[in-house]
């Protein structure tokens, strides 16, 4: 996604300031579960983004072991080059009329006009990722059709985005330590890809937040209640809890479990007409599910392990 689509300009409108917070949730809960995939939470990761969205992203929380840089300050560092894993996301292309300022100066004419592209973007050609064992994937892409001007955008996008591959040193990695890369771009690179998945195959849903900050509610009053950032009220969360289609990332991701340590208890808040209740919790980030959930919903008429090695012992 493009830059904007994360953090918009001072000028944007309400709702793209809206959709721009709701990609930025999205995606730190993305970076949470695939660092934990790549390093079981300990081993360091790094994710390389514009530097605006960068910022944006640590301006909320992250894992501990997720490291962050920026485009256009990679050139000559060294020190990534026993990352477990690498995260890189979007892109840097200017504008074509940023391109042709730079031609230009280069060579002291602007590009040949494209007649037929009716828009200030950039045409689309075809494209092919290259997959492994002679496999590939069609797509489209942007391209500049004047010569020198396609050269100098190819520099600033695709070049740059190589620039950021080499961080890792995958080339000097054996078997035995891989360098894993999640490349967030629709940007084809001259290097196969082993798998290619759609962002909405990927996004995850409130549920998979929910389960990225380490705890799975099944009674919607106490997800809204625990999660006011999710789910503003009460029929939001039920209404959720009612679609289908979820990426559940604490299933695809821990293979039915949160964690390796994740464990499932029931629980009856104090008051009148309380039901019991069932909430799975991760125990590498909620180490004690008894007083998180005291904390959050106040006191508890009962509170029982239900099934977790961790937890019972």
């Amino acid at each position: 996604m493009s830059s904007k689509a994360l953090v918009p300009g001072p000028r944007s409108k309400e709702r793209e300031h809206t959709t721009a917070a709701n990609n930025l949730r999205a995606l730190r809960t993305y970076l949470a579960a695939r660092s934990r995939q790549m390093s079981g939470g300990t081993a360091p990761v790094l994710a390389i983004g514009q530097m605006r969205t960068v910022q944006a992203l640590t301006k909320g929380e992250l894992p501990a072991n997720l490291e962050t840089a920026h485009f256009n300050a990679l050139s000559g560092l060294d020190r990534w080059g026993n990352v477990a894993g690498m995260i890189v996301m979007g892109r840097t292309l200017p504008a074509p009329a940023v391109i042709a300022k730079l031609q230009t100066a280069l060579t002291g004419r602007p590009p040949q006009e494209d007649t037929s592209n009716e828009s200030w973007w950039y045409p689309l050609t075809e494209r092919v990722i290259r997959r492994p064992r002679g496999r590939s994937h069609p797509t489209r892409g942007e391209y500049h059709p004047d010569p020198i001007a396609e050269a100098i955008r190819w520099s600033i996008c695709e070049a740059e985005l190589i620039q950021a591959l080499g961080r890792g040193r995958g080339v000097n990695r054996t078997a035995e330590n891989a360098l894993q890369i999640d490349l967030l771009t629709d940007i084809v690179l001259p290097v196969p890809a082993d798998e290619v998945i759609s962002w909405d195959d990927l996004a995850p849903s409130r549920i998979d937040m929910m389960a990225a900050r380490g705890v799975i509610l099944d009674n919607a009053a106490d997800r809204a209640r625990c999660f006011p950032d999710l789910w503003p009220n009460h029929d939001a969360a039920r209404k959720d809890g009612q679609r289908t289609g979820t990426n559940c990332y604490y299933r695809s991701s821990y293979n039915s479990r949160m964690s390796h340590s994740s464990g499932m208890v029931t629980y009856r808040p104090a008051g009148p007409g309380q039901k019991r209740r069932t909430a799975n919790f991760d125990l590498d980030l909620i180490p004690d599910p008894r007083s998180w959930l005291t904390e959050h919903l106040g006191e508890l008429a009962s509170y029982e392990v239900v099934a977790d090695r961790d937890l019972a012992a």
